[in-house]
């Protein structure tokens, strides 16, 4: 008996539950971003003229690449741009230029949930020749 009123209590908790609904999450203080380093073929670090991020939706984002302790990274995406993520996956195209010429054009899949951005698939390292 015990066990059926767990196991009812338990169906209606879940049922209750609804993962689109983020208005009664509890998240945290903390400020997420994926970011990426550039480097070439000997691993030196290479520092681009300018970005871009740009969702699948045609949405481009606005990134300050100017973080403290990213001086050798770029911010793909930030907690900042939640609402410019529209699904819980979305692709990103992270786009960067040198000498007027892009050298960067990689996509990543961006998740986001009710509070924080998170990389679901992308490097951690873009080289280029």
């Amino acid at each position: 008996m015990k066990a059926t009123i767990l196991y009812i209590t338990l169906l209606l908790f879940l049922a209750s539950c609804n993962s689109d609904d983020c208005n009664n999450a509890v998240c945290t203080d903390d400020f997420r971003l994926v970011a990426v380093s550039v480097v070439d073929q000997n691993n030196m670090n290479v520092e681009l003229d300018s970005t871009r991020s740009t969702v699948d939706n045609g949405t481009i984002l606005v990134i300050e690449n100017i973080e403290p302790g990213f001086e050798d990274s770029y911010i793909v995406v930030d907690d900042s741009h939640m609402d410019d993520l529209p699904g819980s996956n979305n692709i990103v195209t992270f786009n960067g230029w040198k000498n007027g010429i892009e050298v960067v054009d990689q996509e990543f899949v961006i998740t986001r949930d009710c509070c924080h951005i998170g990389k679901g698939e992308g490097p951690d390292q873009i080289v280029i020749e």
